[in-house]
């Protein structure tokens, strides 16, 4: 992610740049717990860039910011075979402590892409009492 941000840096202030720049810086500074004042002025600039290039990526940068309303409503506008659609879902049940609903969106996931279980296994926005629910409901 560091590598993203200083890579980010060098590209020129072109317009043809502007969108790799913003994933990269992104990508560089969305989760870095302590950004200096420039960072946090990088970052509100990109992140509208980076949203309204898809559907999906608004998707990703509302329930990483925890804006779980909006997030919501955005993944209806997924199709019901994107199996991203459903892994997000999840999380966004798995913070409303939902754990049925969170263990049958992972498992329309994972009926979808089986590869999703590898990223279950380890991602901090799922709880471990949906892990549970859904090892015990499905596997």
């Amino acid at each position: 992610n560091d590598t993203a941000y200083y890579l980010a840096r060098m590209l020129p202030e072109k317009e043809e740049y502007r969108q790799l720049k913003s994933f990269a810086l992104t990508r560089g500074l969305l989760f870095r717990p302590h950004k200096t004042d420039e960072q946090r002025v990088q970052l509100a600039e990109a992140l509208p860039v980076v949203e309204s290039s898809s559907v999906v990526n608004r998707a990703v940068i509302q329930v990483a910011q925890r804006r779980n309303d909006e997030a919501a409503q955005t993944l209806e506008q997924l199709a019901e075979t994107d199996p991203r659609r459903w892994y997000m879902q999840a999380i966004l049940y798995s913070r409303a402590m939902d754990l049925n609903r969170a263990a049958q969106a992972l498992q329309q996931c994972f009926g979808l892409d089986a590869t999703y279980q590898l990223r279950m296994a380890n991602d901090g926005d799922l709880s471990d009492d949906v892990k549970e629910a859904w090892e015990f409901t499905y596997n």
